[in-house]
Order: C-alpha cells, then sequence, then structure tokens
C-alpha cells in the first residue's frame, strides 16, 4: 500500500488529462490590473485606514444621560467614553491619562459633561467647543483614521469636545453629584468630607463639608452598643442628594446613616439611624440569637420622594427605611421586598431565613398626571388600578438589589405608592412652616403627619421587571425634564445586566456585562405572572387567617402583596451597545448585496413595506441629541460616492447568545440622509434661488436591522417542537446549540447555520402575510369564539330537549354561586352521556369488535386516527434511504444495491427520484406539536420541517427545516444562491436540493466504496482498476477543507457533455485533491456526477487543516457566479445541445484559492496551468480579488501587513504594513478573522476579540466617505421649570425662609471672591450657523434689494441701516479663504510627511547597509583569524 500510494498525484493528474499544460496563449496575455499594477497608482491609492470600531472598547463602567439634549454617554474600563444621539450621532475619545472611567454626569442646560476615573481625576468637557487638537491631528490624518495610542480607537474626531478643565481629588471619590438648579458639584470622598466645584467659573469652591457622622460614631461608642465602630474608623460618604424642595438641604448618607445638613447655616438639621432593636426580625440572614440583640444596618443609597418630605434609604442586608424629613425619631416604615414592619419586635422565635442581597440602588420616580394615565393604560384607564393610582401624586420606587440569591428572579422591582393626602391643617397650624412655630412645636406637627405618610407608603402595585440575568445598575431615561434627580417622568430603564449562566465563558479580554433597555414604568401585560401571594421564601409569617390585623395576632412582620412578574418587551440599542455582554460578536462577515435583495431586506426597517403596520419590531431607545453631515475625503460630492457600484454592504454578526443579527454597513449611510440629497429651491420659472438646504443624516452606521435577527434556540424552543428527539436532544445541552459558522445567500436570501451539535438550520427571508396581523387575528379569535359559544349553546339546547329537567349553563339560574355549582355538576353528566352516545355509535359501525391496536398512543396533542389512510393519520412509513446513493463508487460502475434498483443498470436511476408532488403533502395545522409526523410526511429521514415555529406576522427570516446526516460535526458547508448546498463531515460529502429538500448525493457517509468492471480485460484492465481504487481511496481519506459552487464551463472535462455550461462543485481537501460535482438536469431532476480531479500542492496542507478558500474566474476576471439567471442559462443550453460541442479557450476557467500562508490562480479546474503562485510568510486571515474602475487586483490581508498583487499573475505591486495591536497576546485562545468586501470601497471587517471588532479599507488615498461632521451643542435648548414650581409660585417657597435662590446658593458656596467667568481662555463655541457653513462652503444669503434700489454707497461712506442693502453673508468668502489655505497647508503637510517617511526609509536602508557591512567585516576578520590558526597548526604539526 506504501509502494502504491506514493504516486497518487501523478495518477490524479493522468487521469485529468495529462501532466500540467503549458497556458494557452490566451491565458499568457491577459492583464486585469492595468492601471492599478503601475507604481504611482499604488502608492497614490492603497494605505491602510481604519474606518470605525463598531463595538465598544471595553466593559462598561457607568452610564449618564441628558434629557434636555437627548444625549447617553458610556464609560468603559478601558478609559474611553461614548456619546450617542440622534441616529447618526456618536463620537467616542480616551480619556488622558487613559484610566477606567467611575463616574459620568451630565449638567443638564449646560454643555458640560463630568467623568471622574480610578485614578481620582475629575475632566470637565464641554461639547460645545471642539478640541483644537483633535482637528489639527484629524486634518494633518487627511481625517483617515487610525489607530490611537490605546490601540482600540480611532483617532480623535475634528468635533471631539474640549476637556476644559481637570482636577485631582484629595481623596477616592465614592460619590458625584449636581442640580440642575444650581452651578455646583458637590464630590463625596472616601474620608467622609465632600468638596465642591464651581461648573460655571471652572474652578474648586472654597466651600468644604465636614464629616458629619463622626459625632454620631461617638455617641455610639459612649452608648455602649456591642456593634459601635472604632475610634480608629472613618465613616465614609456612600450617597449625596439634594432635597427638591429645598436646594439648601441636602441629604449626606454615611456607612451607618444620613444627616440633613443646611449648607446656609453650616448645620446638621437631623440624624437618621436605623438602629434594630432586640426582636426584630430584620431582612434576614443573621444568627438565631442575634435577633435579640440591638443592631445597626449599614446605609447603601437614599432616594427624595418627589415632595420631599420622605426619603428612602437602602441598607446592606437589604432594607429599605422611609423616614420623614421633619422626623428623625424612628422611620415610617421598614421592609424589604417581600415583608413589611421588619423593625417591630417579635414576641415568638422566628426560624431562619435567608439573606437578601444588598439594595444597592433606589431612584423615586414621580409623574404627571396626564403622562401617568397615558403611561399606565395607552389613554384608557387600566381595570386593575384604582382612581388614587391615577392621579399626579403617585409615585413609583425602583429598586436594585434586595433580592433573595439563587431563589429570586433577576431584576428590579418598582413599588407603586399613592398620593399622599395631607389631613386637613387646624387653625392654629396654618401659619406654621413645615419646622414648627411657637403656636405648636415640630415634634407634635410631624406625629400628627405620621398617618397620612405612612398610609402613602402602603404599595398598590409590585412590579418586578424580569431580565435574564442579574443586573448590576440601572439609570432611568426621563422624557424631557432632569429635576427630581433625574428620575421624574421616565420613558425608559437602562440596565446594566451581567452574561446569563449557561452561556459559553469567553477568553479575556472580554466584556462580561451588557446593556438592555425597556420602556419604563412597567405595564401589567394581560399574560402577566403573578408570584403567589404566599410567603416568598422560608420562614415568612402568613397573614393571619381570622380577619385581624397582623400587629394585633403577633407583633412581626407583614408580607407584602405578591408582586408581577413583567417580562417587557426590549428597545433596540446602538449597534455598539447592542454588542455587550450576552450580545457579545462572536464571528462577523460583510456581505456585498445586490440591488433588489438590499431593497427587500432594508425596505421593511425604514416602514416601506413587509409588514403590515409598516414597522419593524422593537422600537428604537429614544436619543435625539446632536447633528450629524456628512464629509468625504477625496474631490468627490456624497452624492457621487453613494452611487458607487457595489456600495450595498451587509453586517452578519453571530453573538454570545446564540443569536444572528444582521445590520446595514452601506456607504450610504454616512452619506445621504434617507429621503435623499436634498433639493435645490426654486422659484416659479424653475430657476434656482439659492443654495440646497444641509443634508443631515438620520441614520446609524451600521443601522441595525432587527426584523432580520434569527434566535435558533427561540426556533427549537417553539411548542411544535416539544416532542421532537432532534429538538430536544439540542435544548438539553446548550454546548450542542452554539452556532459555529453562517452562510448567507445574497441572491435568494437564505440562510445556513452550523450547529455544534453537527446540524444545520436552514432560514428562509419571508414577507408579513397581512392575514397574520395582530387585527385580523383578534377578529379571528372573536368570531372563532363566538361559533364556539354558538356551538356550545346549540349543543346543550339539544340535550335539553332530550332532557328537560337538566339546567343550561345560559340558564338565569347560573347567575349565583348555587346555579353555577350545579350546572358544572351538570356538565359532567352530559359529558357521560356523550361519551356512551359515541360508544354506542362505534358499536354501530362495528369499530368496536377489532382487537385492540399495538401501535404506541402519540403524546397528549397529537393527531390521531383509526385509519391509516386519513388526513389526520400518522403517514406510512418511509423507507430506508440508501446511504450510498449517487456516491462516487456507483458512478464508475455501481454497487449491487443500486444496480438493482436502476433501470438497465443506469446510476442515474438510483441516484434521485422525482420530489414529491406538492399536492399530497401532509401537514398539520399549525401550531401542531406533531414535528415527529411533519419531517417524515414531506421530507426525509434527515430533514424536520420548522414551518410550524415561524411568526408570518412580521417580515423576517423564517426557519424551513434542519438538517440531520447524523454524520457528526459539520466541517464546511457551501450555500449557493441556486437551491444547492454543500457540506461535508470531515472526508464525507453530501449535495442537498434545498428546493425538495432532498440529500441528492452522500459521499463517504458510512457506505463501502466499491468499484466497477474495468472498462478493458487482461492485465491492463486490473491496473486501471487497482489505480482508479486508489485514486479514490486516497481522494475520500482526505478531509474536505473547501467548497464553492459557481456556473461555467468546463474545458476537457470527461465525458464531454460536462464541458457546457453547468453548476458544478469544487471541493478542496487537505491532501491537495481538487474534485469537480456536475450537476446535470434530466427529467427534472438534478443529478450530481463526478466530472474529475486533480493535485493543487498550493492546497496541501500537510496535515494541518487549514481551511482553503476558492473562487472561479472567467477570462475577463469576473468571478464566475452560481446565480439563478446563470442557472437558467446553462438549463436552456443543456437542453439545446447535441452533446458534442467542446469547450472554447475563452470559456477557459481560473481557480484563485488561498490555504494557510499560500496564494495561487490556476488556469482550468483540471489539470490546470499555475498562472500565479505566491508563499507569504505569514497566515492569509483573508483574500479576495477587489474590482476599481474596471481593474482588479488580489488582496491578501494578515495580521502584519495588507498585500496587493496583479491579477492574475500574482506579482507583488505594493505591501501596506499595518497599525496592528493584537489583543490575543494577553490570550491565546483568542482568534483573528477578516472578511473582505470585493467592491470599490475596499473595505473588510476583522474581528480580533469581543471588544475589537473593526471596519478597515486599504484605499486611504481614494475618495471615500470621512467620518460625519458633528454638532453636538444646540442651542436654544432651555432648562425646563421645575414641574411643581408654577403650583407652589417657586421652589424655593416651599421651606419659606429657609429656602435659598440659585444665586445666593452658589454665593454660599463659592464665597465672596467668587470670579466674574472662568479664569482660562476657552475654545471658540461652535454654533449651527458655523456648522451649516462647514457642510457647505458656498453658501450665501442672497440680497434682498431691488433691482430698481440705489447703489450702495461706496467704501467707508457712511449709510444707514435701513436704506443699506443686504450684503452676502462674510462668513462664506472668509471660510472659503480659510479652507483654501488649509488646504494648501495640509497638502503641503501631507508632503512634508511622505517626504519624512522618504528620509526615513533612506535612513533605515543606509542603517541596514551599515550593519549589513559591519557583520561582513567582523565575519571576514574571524575567517582570517580562523585560516591563520589553521595555516600555524599545520606549519606545527
Amino acid at each position: 500500500m506504501s509502494s502504491g500510494s506514493g504516486h497518487w498525484p501523478s495518477l490524479l493528474r493522468n487521469a485529468a488529462g495529462g501532466h500540467h499544460r503549458s497556458p494557452s496563449s490566451q491565458i499568457e496575455g491577459i492583464d486585469w490590473s492595468r492601471d492599478l499594477a503601475s507604481v504611482p497608482t499604488a502608492q497614490s491609492l492603497f494605505s491602510e485606514a481604519l474606518l470605525d470600531n463598531i463595538v465598544l472598547p471595553g466593559e462598561v463602567s457607568t452610564l449618564a444621560f441628558d434629557p434636555i439634549q437627548g444625549y447617553m454617554a458610556v464609560g468603559t474600563l478601558s478609559g474611553s467614553v461614548h456619546l450617542f444621539g440622534s441616529p447618526a450621532v456618536s463620537l467616542s475619545w480616551t480619556l488622558r491619562p487613559c484610566q477606567p472611567v467611575k463616574f459620568l454626569l451630565f449638567k443638564p442646560g449646560t454643555p458640560l459633561l463630568v467623568c471622574a476615573d480610578a485614578k481620582e481625576n475629575v475632566s470637565i468637557y464641554d461639547l460645545s467647543r471642539p478640541d483644537p487638537a483633535a482637528q489639527a491631528k484629524s486634518h494633518a490624518n487627511n481625517r483617515r483614521g487610525s489607530l490611537s495610542q490605546a490601540g482600540n480607537l480611532l483617532q480623535p474626531h475634528p468635533d471631539t469636545p474640549t476637556r476644559v478643565a481637570a482636577l485631582t481629588a484629595r481623596n477616592s471619590i465614592t460619590t458625584l453629584t449636581l442640580s440642575p438648579s444650581h452651578a455646583h458639584l458637590f464630590i463625596g470622598l472616601r474620608d467622609g468630607t465632600v468638596d465642591t466645584y464651581d461648573l460655571d467659573r471652572l474652578c474648586s469652591s472654597p466651600y468644604r463639608i465636614p464629616n458629619c457622622w463622626l459625632e454620631e460614631e461617638e455617641l455610639l461608642r459612649r452608648s455602649g452598643v456591642p456593634d459601635a465602630p472604632r475610634r480608629r474608623h472613618v465613616p465614609l460618604v456612600v450617597d449625596i442628594a439634594i432635597s427638591p424642595k429645598d436646594l439648601n438641604i441636602l441629604l449626606l448618607a454615611y456607612e451607618g446613616g444620613a444627616c440633613l445638613l443646611d449648607i446656609k447655616e453650616r448645620s446638621v438639621l437631623a440624624s437618621f439611624q436605623l438602629r434594630l432593636l432586640p426582636g426584630a426580625p430584620g431582612a434576614g440572614g443573621i444568627a438565631p440569637e442575634a435577633i435579640w440583640t440591638e443592631r445597626g444596618s449599614p446605609v447603601t443609597c437614599v432616594a427624595w420622594r418627589p415632595d420631599g418630605q420622605i426619603f428612602a434609604m437602602g441598607h446592606e442586608d437589604g432594607l429599605i427605611s422611609f423616614w420623614s424629613a421633619a422626623d428623625d425619631s424612628k422611620p415610617l416604615l421598614v421592609r424589604s421586598l417581600a415583608e413589611l414592619d421588619l423593625d417591630r419586635p417579635t414576641v415568638d422565635e422566628l426560624p431562619g431565613r435567608p439573606p437578601r442581597e444588598p439594595i444597592f440602588k433606589l431612584a423615586w420616580s414621580g409623574f404627571p398626571g396626564k403622562r401617568w394615565l397615558d403611561a399606565l393604560s395607552g389613554g384608557k384607564a387600566d381595570e386593575q388600578m384604582s382612581a388614587a393610582d391615577v392621579e399626579g401624586g403617585s409615585t413609583i420606587l425602583t429598586v436594585l438589589g434586595g433580592a433573595v440569591p439563587n431563589h429570586d428572579p433577576p431584576g428590579v422591582m418598582t413599588l407603586h405608592f399613592p398620593p399622599y393626602v395631607a389631613t386637613a391643617p387646624s387653625s392654629a397650624t396654618t401659619t406654621a412652616s413645615f419646622w414648627g412655630s411657637a403656636a405648636q412645636p415640630a415634634h407634635e406637627v410631624a406625629h400628627k403627619a405620621r398617618p397620612g405618610l405612612r398610609a402613602s407608603l402602603t404599595s398598590t402595585r409590585e412590579t418586578r421587571v424580569l431580565s435574564n440575568a442579574t443586573v448590576q445598575d440601572f439609570i432611568l431615561l426621563p422624557r424631557s425634564s432632569p429635576h427630581y434627580s433625574m428620575a421624574y417622568d421616565p420613558m425608559a430603564i437602562l440596565m446594566l445586566v451581567d452574561v446569563p449562566h449557561g452561556l459559553p465563558p469567553l477568553a479575556p479580554p472580554a466584556a462580561q456585562r451588557g446593556l438592555v433597555a425597556t420602556p419604563f414604568p412597567p405595564l401589567p401585560s394581560p399574560g402577566a405572572h403573578r408570584a403567589s401571594s404566599g410567603p416568598r421564601s422560608p420562614g415568612l409569617i402568613p397573614r393571619p387567617a381570622d380577619g385581624t390585623s397582623p400587629s394585633q395576632a403577633v407583633a412581626g412582620p407583614t408580607p407584602a402583596i405578591a408582586p408581577d412578574l413583567v417580562a417587557p418587551k426590549l428597545l433596540t440599542l446602538p449597534f455598539a451597545l447592542a454588542c455587550t455582554g450576552a450580545g457579545a460578536v462572536l464571528s462577523a462577515q460583510l456581505v456585498n448585496l445586490p440591488v433588489h435583495s438590499y431593497r427587500k431586506l432594508v425596505s421593511v426597517a425604514d416602514g416601506q413595506e413587509g409588514s403590515p403596520d409598516g414597522s419593524s419590531g422593537a422600537p428604537s431607545l429614544p436619543l435625539k441629541g446632536g447633528a450629524a453631515a456628512a464629509a468625504t475625503i477625496g474631490n468627490l460630492t456624497p452624492e457621487a460616492l453613494a452611487r458607487t457600484p457595489g456600495s450595498f454592504r451587509l453586517l452578519i454578526t453571530q453573538h454570545l447568545d446564540g443569536s444572528i443579527r444582521f445590520a446595514d454597513a452601506s456607504q450610504h449611510l454616512v452619506l445621504l440622509p434617507s429621503t435623499g440629497p436634498p433639493q435645490q429651491p426654486t422659484n416659479e420659472a424653475g430657476q434656482p434661488t439659492g443654495p440646497p438646504p444641509p443634508a443631515f443624516l438620520d441614520r446609524p452606521f451600521p443601522m441595525p436591522l432587527p426584523h432580520l435577527t434569527i434566535s435558533p434556540q427561540q426556533t427549537l424552543s417553539h411548542p411544535s417542537m416539544a416532542h421532537h428527539p432532534r429538538a430536544t436532544r439540542l435544548l438539553s445541552d446548550p454546548r450542542q446549540l452554539r452556532v459555529r459558522e453562517v452562510h448567507f445567500a445574497s441572491e435568494v436570501l437564505e440562510v445556513s447555520a452550523i450547529l455544534a451539535g453537527g446540524l444545520v438550520l436552514h432560514y428562509r427571508y419571508g414577507l408579513a402575510k397581512f392575514s397574520q396581523s395582530s387585527e385580523v387575528q383578534a377578529e379571528i379569535s372573536e368570531e372563532m369564539q363566538r361559533e364556539r359559544e354558538g356551538a356550545e349553546a346549540a349543543a346543550f339546547t339539544h340535550v335539553r330537549q332530550d332532557a328537560p329537567h337538566r339546567v343550561s349553563i345560559s340558564s338565569p339560574q347560573s347567575n349565583n354561586a348555587e346555579a353555577q355549582l350545579y350546572a358544572e355538576k351538570q356538565d359532567v353528566e352530559v359529558g357521560a352521556m356523550l361519551e356512551n352516545d359515541m360508544q354506542r355509535a362505534m358499536r354501530d359501525l362495528d369499530l368496536g369488535s377489532r382487537p385492540p391496536s399495538t401501535t404506541p398512543m402519540p403524546p397528549p396533542g397529537m393527531p390521531t386516527s383509526t385509519s391509516s389512510g386519513s388526513i389526520g393519520g400518522p403517514p406510512p412509513p418511509r423507507p430506508k434511504r440508501d446511504p450510498n446513493r449517487g456516491s462516487i463508487m456507483s458512478r464508475l460502475g455501481g454497487s449491487k444495491r443500486s444496480s438493482a434498483a436502476g433501470s438497465e443498470g443506469s446510476p442515474r436511476a438510483s441516484v434521485s427520484s422525482p420530489p414529491p408532488s406538492h399536492a399530497t403533502q401532509l401537514f398539520p395545522p399549525t401550531g401542531s406539536s406533531d414535528a415527529a409526523s411533519i419531517s417524515s410526511s414531506h421530507f426525509g429521514d434527515e430533514f424536520t420541517s420548522l414551518d410550524a415555529t415561524n411568526d408570518w406576522s412580521l417580515s423576517g427570516f423564517k426557519a424551513t427545516h434542519l438538517l440531520d446526516l447524523g454524520r457528526g460535526d459539520v466541517t464546511c458547508l457551501a450555500h449557493s444562491n441556486i437551491g444547492f448546498l454543500a457540506l461535508a463531515c470531515g472526508a464525507g460529502l453530501a449535495i442537498v436540493d434545498l428546493r425538495g429538500p432532498e440529500v441528492l448525493m452522500s459521499e463517504g457517509m458510512g457506505g463501502d466504496f466499491s468499484v466497477g468492471p474495468p472498462t478493458s480485460q487482461g492485465k491492463s484492465g486490473m491496473r486501471a482498476r487497482r489505480a482508479e481504487r486508489k485514486l479514490l481511496e486516497a481522494e475520500s481519506s482526505a478531509p474536505v477543507t473547501g467548497l464553492t459552487w459557481t456556473v461555467c464551463r468546463l474545458a476537457g472535462a470527461q465525458p464531454s457533455t460536462h464541458a457546457g455550461l453547468a453548476p458544478r462543485l469544487v471541493v478542496a481537501r487537505a491532501n491537495g485533491t481538487l474534485t469537480v460535482w456536475t450537476l446535470v438536469h434530466t427529467l427534472e431532476m438534478w443529478i450530481p456526477e463526478r466530472t474529475g480531479a486533480t493535485k493543487i500542492d498550493d492546497l496541501d496542507s500537510h496535515g494541518s487543516l487549514a481551511a482553503s478558500s476558492l473562487s472561479v474566474l472567467d477570462v475577463a476576471g469576473n468571478v464566475a457566479p452560481a446565480n439563478p439567471a446563470e442557472l437558467q442559462r446553462s438549463i436552456r443550453d443543456f437542453s439545446r445541445s447535441t452533446g458534442t460541442e467542446e469547450a472554447l479557450e475563452s470559456d477557459l476557467p481560473l481557480l484563485l484559492g488561498w490555504t494557510g500562508k499560500k496564494l495561487f490562480v490556476t488556469a482550468g479546474l483540471l489539470g490546470g496551468s499555475v498562472v500565479g503562485h505566491v508563499d507569504t510568510t505569514e497566515p492569509i486571515l483573508a483574500a479576495s480579488i477587489v474590482e476599481r474602475h474596471g481593474d482588479r487586483v488580489v488582496v491578501a490581508v494578515s495580521k502584519t501587513s495588507v498585500r496587493i498583487y496583479s491579477a492574475p499573475r500574482l506579482e507583488l505591486i505594493t505591501r501596506v504594513q499595518r497599525h496592528y495591536h493584537d489583543h490575543s497576546e494577553s490570550s491565546p485562545t483568542s482568534t483573528s478573522s477578516a472578511s473582505i468586501d470585493a467592491g470599490p470601497a475596499g473595505a473588510w471587517l476583522e474581528r480580533l476579540s469581543t471588544l475589537d471588532v473593526r471596519l478597515w479599507t486599504f484605499m486611504g488615498h481614494a475618495p471615500r466617505a470621512a467620518q460625519p461632521s458633528l454638532l453636538l451643542w444646540v442651542q436654544g435648548k432651555a432648562l425646563p421649570a421645575h414641574p411643581s414650581a408654577g403650583a407652589v409660585g417657586s421652589i424655593t417657597s416651599w421651606f419659606s425662609t429657609k429656602a435659598a435662590t440659585t444665586s445666593a446658593l452658589d454665593d454660599v458656596l463659592a464665597g465672596p471672591s467668587r470670579a466674574a467667568g472662568p479664569a482660562i481662555t476657552l475654545p471658540p463655541v461652535k454654533t449651527k450657523e458655523d456648522f451649516v457653513a462647514s457642510i457647505t462652503p458656498g453658501l450665501q444669503e442672497v440680497p434682498l434689494r431691488n433691482s430698481d434700489s440705489p447703489a450702495p454707497a461706496g467704501a467707508g461712506a457712511p449709510s444707514s441701516s435701513s436704506a443699506r442693502p443686504r450684503q452676502p453673508h462674510a462668513s462664506a468668502a472668509t471660510l472659503a479663504e480659510s479652507q483654501s489655505a488649509a488646504s494648501t497647508m495640509w497638502a503641503n503637510m501631507d508632503l512634508a510627511k511622505a517626504r519624512g517617511e522618504a528620509m526615513q526609509g533612506l535612513e533605515n536602508s543606509l542603517s541596514s547597509l551599515e550593519t549589513s557591512a559591519n557583520n561582513w567585516l567582523k565575519e571576514t576578520k574571524a575567517g582570517l583569524v580562523k585560516s591563520a590558526a589553521r595555516d600555524k597548526l599545520g606549519k606545527l604539526f
């Protein structure tokens, strides 16, 4: 065997027609590169440029929102800040120095953004002032994106905001707080002090708040409580909250409690501390004996109620205490998420209870009356809500934490409180202030107000907003008002969640937390689940059953009402935010789309067609900040660049949660608005009257297409797949459900997803059906309900006629409970009567005398039938399929099985059978769980129909079938645009017709190979038989590494009938074998036949099993596509051919392929000559042929360089050095992947890790779209008034004389020496006029004077403003001159940079030459010394 296997490559070459033939004269003369191969063109065109990093470069650490401008800011642990506004506005920059971001805060009403990092540096950015340094860097780099020092972001955008101020805190920062009503920032520090910073003057203020809790701790130590802190302990500030009633009142939360501080008087008004008395149960999680000791509860956070009378305090043990601001003696209520009155001592011993999480965050929201009503019911009052719930005074407290670990579902809790109804004051207290008066002491006022305040804390409804993992943080997104600590009238909640359990772990660097956004407030859905009303955890005391109050029965905790478990609809996030946490990108590819496919996919996202209501599914996160306009590099306008052919790109990403998502990555998204280019205004005669208005971009890049999202887990978890063994096996092990590869057919819009369990899911795009819309379905449901009620009424009417003494359900007697019980009893009797009647009818038909069937009963809910020929019964069993049907051995002679089954020994008869007629397809009704009968009645044993799992109310990809060959993992797959699928399992190969579906050929999938009889007798025939066997054994034993489909002609094919235009499959194997399969269309069937094989040394991976990529080209350099048009051409040519035609040399296909470090081009698919060959020094990530203006080059991308080769000779044109930043250095398990767009833009996508997915171009010098110009600050959006200012006249009048105005408070904090303005010189503000002028350089105003008006006065002559005509806008000419000068300057800088690079290259060459000369001199000297030593030794001996 070993001696014979050494010459099998020569056998392959001989079988293909001899050794490598010399290339024809036509192949020798072709040159596809032409102008692109010239050195000047290459130097002026090819360069590396980073277009965008489409994911966040680090894990999210903090969030901020500005309701006035409509911005959301995200800080990461990698030291970057990301700003998201209107759909086209997004901006990123890196902190200096680069440190993890701890806090982010917007100053509402101003363009300031406050950022604090892990090194306690506080930076203030001004969104209205672009950074001059960033502008200089961007223009000097010609706005080409390149890597920053961090290696993971673009160079600073020219509109990056300026850092106008910075300071370093004295100690570790624990909290930051500011108010929209004054100009100061409160900075809480680790030592318990609070510093202030003036945001108007951009300097620190002298006002400093000392540690107010030191005295309280000293009192605890003197009182001798067991848990008193030590003297060396320094309490830190954990939270700061400004009173909504008085800006002068500050609530400082320390570890042990909270203090109310009067800023103006510098005095502590009250101290609040939760001390649990002996016997108080608390939240649980402590030893039983510890209950009988006095103990404290450390504070974690605080939140004011919008009216400012009550605040909530979260504790470390999971308790929430509610306090009246005027009464610090004891809390109004102490509760957990499941129990109330946990500070009340109990007389009985309580069993041990599980511990609870700390209360991490609190947010107390208020709503205007009408908004609250609309939020609850969308215009209609909710039936579950009382009248008090929809009044303007109702509030919601959002709680993060407090759950029982591993027991309560993850999410955040919302407590809905009724409005506070104050008791009518007496005549003696009408003039008393909130803090009391001489007529009535303050403690009496507080004592009388306690019942009403306590009643307002009795929740009317509690809701848990569910999430798929633990929530780490959240922010509320107010609709328009920044007051009430950014919690007033929220429209959405943004949650930072962990990666769900069960998902595979990610190799570092990776983000372990993601973002989820849902509407707020949560509404109870009709199918919302409510937790049981009993105890929610072990040890809870139930309510008394005798009707007495809990305080009368036992002085212990009271269970809270059962919460509603709501899973609200998710909002669509910007693409970068959606790719965090469970949405981490595992793989990505860039696909070029034809126009018709692009319109079909994206039209639904634009709301044009596809779905009955014109919507695409989930709404987007409501962000509206800033404006964006197109910017270009080069001399082409955005309209011209948008018309570039092949500019429609689709981004396909595979995510950690198993989903497959799609996004529009076309170039025109950053060039033109969705409405197209703006039209120039004209007069009635059609003449232009002025320049066109500016075109503001209104779509993000990339633009998510949520209606196209594919979720294999959701497909296989559908109720119709509940009893299917394949779905059950995949769902039982989540690792088998993970998607390994995604293949997309752009012409026919089909997707094949390879699962880790060895199965393939197939999806096809489908438009929504109007009959499946929600409105039509609701009408059908109502009609069916009416019919059902009518049928029941008719049935009971018939029964009543037979038995007059029975009572119908519709009888008036059923209105009371006794009649209902009687009716239910009659229902049972009626059912028994009907069953007896049915048995009697079956006996009359002689059906009951048959012997019992041994067929097992189907699962519950499955359709059953007593006759095998009925529609609802199970179909007859399908005979077993031949695993070797259509294998290559049957083509060479056929096995006994195939020859016996065929007609007159023809192998074609045993390959395929006509597809089943659609008239005989038996499908169960939609929604049936009989999935197994679906697959066996219509498809083969390898297929499972998934039609019942689809939702046709929306357009998107619909599951068609699940393919299981039962041969292990699918290692390679090729999805064509002509309805065929090729897949390999190791060395096995299968071809599938998706229109059946049906397996046309299965080679090496478990059958025995056999070789037919020799064509000649004697020794020559036996030698041919042995050579053929060795050839096939060598081919079938090598794993398949590459598959590709094409429709082309094949010169020299044997037999000659295979030389015509036909669909073909090219198969590459690890040992260098290249096999061609041809699909022959005969008798309305497709029959795969093996055309031949050859050996290509460049495909030999030498045991490394490196993946191969193949592309078939024609003589003109075009990729020979396998699309429906070419398939129809091949069918027509085959029907007209006589079988004797020969393929011309002009039809000779060329093969471009790469594997590992090798790149090659061969002439012909079988035994052709090598046209070009390159052996690179590093592995190739991706290679493709790229066309630009009719010229073509071959581009090969590796980690450190981009190589440009001529086509088809593969002569190196240029090598572009990459600025590579390898994230995999810290993680050997991370892999890199790339996907090249073959369009003229030269774009390619690279994924290095889940935190680094970059969009590049290797044509950085070519005209292209640049980063959009941004206007971040839009003036004129004033700070809205306080929601309660109109009711009480002024916020500062709430506390009478104790209130302080904004200016007075700033004067108190800043001191008497407050400066009139910032002490530093700031860059100019970028206004909207400057922004419009920068994007339209020729814009100028049209003079308004009439033609007969007098000429303006001469230069220097004074004239009145009324008589002087309006002149053109002066800034336009100035801007044009400055831009001309700037262009000249940037051109000179580019020339200087090029000269510097050339000099650097020359210097490097001279240094290399010097080093080589020195090495040569050293080696020469060493050689002479050795020679002299040998001569001397020779003379001695």
